[in-house]
């Protein structure tokens, strides 16, 4: 029985990553310690979208990278947790949040590459999901984003960032991750959750313009609402138990 033409291509990229990780590593300590993530100005991203308010917002920084997790609130009920992240030197604090939940009994009702446009016309590919457990649905979206190309896929990403530093490219990475639930548990929300995304990945596409441009440096202006101080229990966190 002969195997489809992109199931050969999955597999062939599955098998280049183990390679690409031992050649990435060996060139990484070969150019010594590359400059940190901690300035990566996700906070550039207005927290109100469209008539998405943000309710909540904390901050994560380090030389690994920066977390920015929010939860938002639609004035017709849905209710979203947002994860934004960036790094120039760690892709494994990038995550596929929905592997996890289907650790937790979840499953996919439903699965697409889901390709739209942004406010400024750019093409976005992104994977969309309704997550099924029981009679309850959420909504989740993931957009991985480099200044050279863009991933729909944790895969996908890791491939490419690790063969750019193949080739001693540290290009920094970037990942939206939306989950989003109706007013009404028991009913999917996939098209808000695409709305939300659009309007945050167009903010996400302006600051991976701006670091690749060189203007990257201090915080912006986003003003912090809700508690910031726990930084041992972020979304990243409540996604991945399910809250």
């Amino acid at each position: 029985m002969s195997v489809p033409t992109a199931t050969r291509r999955q597999l062939a990229t599955y098998a280049a990553i183990p390679a690409l990780l031992l050649v990435a590593l060996v060139a990484s300590r070969m150019q010594g310690r590359a400059a940190g993530s901690s300035d990566l100005p996700l906070r550039r991203i207005p927290q109100q979208q469209g008539p998405w308010t943000c309710e909540s917002e904390q901050v994560f920084a380090d030389d690994a990278g920066v977390e920015i997790d929010r939860t938002y609130k639609h004035p017709d009920g849905h209710e979203a947790l947002v994860v934004l992240k960036g790094t120039r030197t760690r892709l494994g604090t990038l995550k596929d949040y929905a592997v996890g939940r289907v650790g937790q009994g979840f499953v996919a009702a439903s699965k697409e590459t889901w390709q739209t446009r942004l406010p400024d016309g750019a093409p976005m590919t992104a994977s969309v999901q309704d997550l099924v457990n029981g009679p309850y649905h959420e909504a989740c979206i993931m957009w991985f984003v480099s200044p050279s190309r863009q991933c729909s896929s944790l895969v996908e990403a890791q491939a490419a960032g690790w063969s750019e530093r193949l080739w001693a490219r540290r290009e920094p990475w970037f990942e939206l991750h939306i989950k989003v639930w109706a007013p009404d548990k028991r009913k999917a929300a996939i098209e808000p959750a695409k709305e939300l995304a659009v309007r945050l990945a167009g903010g996400l596409k302006e600051v991976v313009t701006a670091v690749s441009s060189g203007q990257d440096s201090g915080s912006g202006g986003a003003t912090t609402v809700g508690d910031t101080s726990d930084r041992n229990r972020s979304s990243s966190d409540r996604l991945d138990r399910g809250e």
